[in-house]
C-alpha cells in the first residue's frame, strides 16, 4: 500500500514538472514565426546538415503534440505551436 502511495505521488510530481516546463517554454515563444531558426533548434550557427537534422528530430520528439494528448487543451495548443516552430526552423535550414 505504501509503495502505491509513493508511486502515485511520484507520477503526480512528474506530470506537474512537465506541465510547468511546457508553460515556461511557451511563454518565451509568443510569435507565430520565430526569428532565428538556430535558436528554435538549439544549435550553433555553424551546424552541419547532419546536426540540423538530428536537432530537428530530437526537438520534434520532445515537443510532439501526441505526447501531451492526455493533458489540457492549452498544453496541447502550446505543443502544436512549438512543433510548427520546429518545422518552420528546419525548413529554413535544411537547404542552406
Amino acid at each position: 500500500m505504501f509503495r502505491w502511495i509513493i508511486l502515485i505521488a511520484f507520477v503526480i510530481f512528474i506530470l506537474r514538472s512537465f506541465k510547468k516546463a511546457v508553460f515556461t517554454a511557451s511563454s518565451t515563444s509568443t510569435t507565430s514565426t520565430p526569428k532565428d531558426p538556430y535558436e528554435v533548434l538549439h544549435i550553433p550557427k555553424n551546424a552541419s546538415q547532419d546536426e540540423i537534422r538530428k536537432a530537428y528530430l530530437f526537438e520534434l520528439s520532445q515537443n510532439h503534440p501526441d505526447k501531451v494528448a492526455h493533458l489540457s487543451e492549452e498544453i496541447q495548443k502550446t505543443a502544436q505551436r512549438k512543433t510548427q516552430d520546429i518545422q518552420w526552423a528546419y525548413q529554413q535550414l535544411k537547404n542552406r
